[in-house]
């Protein structure tokens, strides 16, 4: 039908056009969402447990002498450069380690965090070649399941973690990150306690050796008395040049 020229559409010639066109449609929909479904059965859902850490300049990175006057490092020490070294701390296999062992020994065991390689490694004696390879694959999942990274310029650490199950994603970067605050202090703090024993130990070793060597010069030339051959030897010295 037209009017004035323009054709008039009525609404059921509408309805009947989309249902002629439902006829092929409809099954396309359905090949669609069963394919997709075939596709994607195997996908897992990830959770992603998110912290915050703020680095900041400490004594570890200033040179304190123990008398005199306070020095500056040689080197100029930015935010950048701070952050950086406390991302190469927080990414230190030996962090990784603690984690997976602190997984191993909670509920669960390395079954919650990984089946398949927990299965892995308990078919292979402990120690064995099989046991370390399945041990680094299980060290190389956390690697890439951890994120971390720092804005320029900024004293900032974005830390994460995902996992197939929300609590063991957040639990696990708690995990780390106080993993990463203790291997932190056993380097900076125990391990300065304990370079400085060694040295004193070194230094009391020294004093004793260079005694040793005074008393054997001392007996050697027969002094029994340091500091009154010494005050003598001043005198005659003295009394010599005032003859001369």
């Amino acid at each position: 039908d037209y009017a004035n020229g323009v054709p008039n559409i009525k609404l059921g010639a509408m309805f009947g056009s989309l249902m002629r066109q439902m006829l092929w449609l409809i099954p396309l929909f359905v090949m669609g969402v069963v394919g997709s479904w075939f596709l994607t059965a195997d996908f897992k859902r990830t959770y992603t447990g998110e912290g915050t850490i703020m680095v900041q300049l400490g004594d570890e990175y200033v040179y304190q002498p123990v008398a005199g006057t306070q020095g500056q490092s040689s080197l100029m020490q930015t935010p950048d450069t701070i952050t950086l070294n406390e991302l190469a701390i927080i990414k230190n296999p030996e962090v990784m380690d603690q984690v997976i062992q602190k997984i191993a020994d909670g509920p669960g065991g390395l079954m919650a965090f990984d089946k398949r390689i927990a299965q892995k490694m308990a078919s292979f004696p402990e120690g064995s070649t099989g046991y370390q390879l399945a041990y680094m694959e299980l060290r190389k999942k956390m690697d890439m399941s951890y994120g971390v990274s720092a804005l320029p310029r900024s004293s900032i650490i974005d830390m994460s973690f995902k996992h197939e199950e929300p609590e063991m994603a957040v639990s696990t970067l708690n995990a780390l990150m106080d993993a990463y605050m203790q291997y932190r202090r056993s380097i900076f703090i125990d391990g300065a306690g304990e370079i400085i024993s060694e040295r004193r130990q070194e230094t009391e070793e020294q004093l004793r050796a260079n005694e040793r060597r005074m008393a054997s010069f001392l007996s050697k030339n027969g002094i029994s008395d340091f500091t009154s051959e010494q005050a003598g030897a001043s005198k005659r010295t003295e009394d010599l040049r005032a003859t001369l």
